[in-house]
């Protein structure tokens, strides 16, 4: 560990087996641009490739405004979770998510495969399969 943790999450560098969870519960599910925002500087490398909705955006910057376009459509109570556990080598991590209501089935799920360098995501590879492309904005009452 370095300095540069925070009390709000020790770990600066993110390690396979913790990435998944805290990439979808501080950057997915955070809805405080300023929190999300150090998230995505703690988790994800400067010039980070991500590939997903059938496009790569490449450089924080990018990925930010990326997941920003991405989540301002959820509802709050709709969050992403973890559907099983997720499977790290080396410096890989392989996981499935799930965006759903508490209680109720998926909206969306997908897959990430994810290559980290020093703890950072350098490369992101995601998917999306809309189990109910209306269910996004009907799973928030709207």
């Amino acid at each position: 560990m370095t300095a540069r943790g925070s009390a709000r999450c020790p770990f600066v560098m993110s390690t396979a087996d913790v990435f998944a969870s805290a990439y979808l519960a501080e950057i997915i599910n955070e809805r405080d641009a300023s929190r999300r925002r150090e998230a995505i500087t703690r988790l994800i490398h400067p010039d980070i490739c991500h590939v997903s909705f059938g496009a790569a955006v490449y450089g924080r910057a990018e990925f930010e405004k990326r997941v920003d376009r991405m989540i301002a459509p959820i509802p709050a109570r709709v969050r992403a979770g973890l559907e099983g556990a997720p499977s790290a080598e080396r410096h890989t991590v392989f996981f499935r998510w799930r965006l759903a209501e508490d209680g109720t089935p998926p909206v969306a799920t997908g897959a990430a495969f994810v290559v980290l360098e020093a703890g950072l995501a350098t490369w992101f590879y995601a998917t999306l399969s809309m189990d109910d492309r209306e269910g996004i904005g009907r799973a928030g009452g709207t």
